[in-house]
């Protein structure tokens, strides 16, 4: 019945293949996800993405493991980096959740123009037009 769906040797190694899979898109999703987050702390971002090489460390693990018949050595290490992998993701959580946010500071550059000292901004191509006095000399063009 159900108890052989679940418990035999088979069906745990079938949901554990499947937790894996699950686990590998997941955690490969969250560092792109948390690469491209500017208000998650630099700190946050970095531990994402080698979670989601540990993870994929794991399930490589995992593969050549079977592949050698589960060798004891290699079930070992299986097991130490998964313990690894659990403590990467408990540091990340505690580290997203206590940080501050990060403060996204634009790097102002300033660019000399015909029309006197101008500001380019980061977020937009053109020029705009600094909140700063223009220089009353002009800079000679050299």
């Amino acid at each position: 019945g159900w108890r052989g769906l679940l418990h035999s040797q088979a069906a745990v190694q079938f949901n554990h293949r499947i937790g894996a899979y699950v686990l590998f898109v997941a955690a490969v999703s969250a560092a792109v996800a948390a690469a491209r987050n500017r208000w998650l702390p630099m700190p946050a971002r970095w531990l994402a993405v080698i979670l989601a090489v540990l993870v994929a460390g794991q399930a490589t693990l995992g593969v050549v493991t079977l592949m050698n018949v589960a060798p004891l050595g290699l079930s070992l290490a299986h097991q130490c980096l998964a313990a690894v992998v659990l403590a990467c993701a408990i540091s990340l959580a505690w580290r997203a959740i206590t940080q501050p946010p990060a403060t996204r500071q634009h790097k102002r550059r300033y660019v000399v123009s015909s029309m006197g000292l101008r500001l380019r901004s980061r977020r937009t191509s053109g020029m705009t037009t600094a909140s700063l006095p223009t220089p009353t000399t002009r800079f000679p063009s050299a």
